[in-house]
């Protein structure tokens, strides 16, 4: 992938911290890297999780910063700031931070980088 390692692998520990954060015991979570080539070469990052989930009225706010779910809260401590920072690095990438996510049924946090030509 193209980036700042050090922001990209800030993005990446922050995702998978909330995915270990916010999955109770006996769940699950799954990282994933794959390639598309339909719109030139990138990969996408994705952790998918079996967690508290976000509902639909909350899927951007938690992307504001300072802002936590109720479910958030009573699951875990946080300040609600690491979607925010994680977010606004990927956009100096030009690249977005998407969400998937139902209440009780866990979320999938995902973005798509350039991958270097370079890159076999």
């Amino acid at each position: 992938m193209t980036g700042d390692p050090d922001a990209i692998g800030l993005v990446i520990t922050n995702l998978i911290g909330n995915a270990i954060k916010y999955t109770p015991a006996g769940g699950s979570i799954k990282i994933e890297i794959s390639m598309h080539t339909a719109e030139g070469k990138t990969a996408e990052f994705s952790v998918t999780d079996t967690g508290i989930g976000i509902t639909p009225e909350e899927k951007q706010a938690v992307f504001s910063g300072f802002h936590r779910t109720l479910e958030g809260q009573q699951s875990a401590a946080g300040f609600g700031i690491g979607l925010k920072v994680s977010k606004e690095l990927l956009e100096a990438h030009g690249v977005r931070l998407q969400v998937e996510s139902a209440p009780g049924k866990g979320s999938r946090f995902y973005f798509s980088l350039p991958v270097s030509p370079d890159a076999v």
